[in-house]
């Protein structure tokens, strides 16, 4: 049984009052979107696979190397922002409405992006890759 203090500890980690709460809040939102495309494509191409053991759980394993990669890139402007702004100046209404709304905007951002690869993996069956963006 976790004690009170570690479960007041992780609650306020992930609240949105903590300097890096909405940090973490945005990296776990990042990963877990991440996690469930990465599943919703797999499964609707489970049929053309070849799938053993091993590659299934090295497609989730190398899926989340570079998500979390790929979530930390898109926290560091944030982070910078955090370590940079004074706590007096943080706890004021205007920036913590300014910093909830960047956090609204990326997790828009994030499963636009989602409901996009879907739809350009069920045109092209493919991922995003560099000709996409091209």
């Amino acid at each position: 049984m976790k004690s009170t203090k570690e479960n007041n500890f992780s609650r306020s980690l992930l609240s949105t009052k903590s300097r890096y709460g909405l940090l973490i809040l945005f990296m776990l939102v990042f990963l877990v979107v991440s996690f469930l495309t990465r599943a919703f494509l797999l499964t609707i191409s489970f049929h053309q696979l070849d799938l053993t053991v091993g590659r299934f759980l090295g497609i989730f394993a190398i899926g989340l190397f570079f998500d979390i990669v790929t979530a930390l890139y898109y926290c560091i402007p944030l982070a910078i922002f955090l370590m940079l702004v004074p706590d007096k100046l943080l706890k004021t209404r205007v920036l913590r409405w300014f910093v909830l709304s960047t956090f609204a905007f990326f997790t828009y951002v994030i499963l636009f992006n989602a409901a996009a690869e879907y739809f350009f993996f069920k045109e092209f069956g493919v991922r995003f890759n560099f000709i996409a963006v091209d």
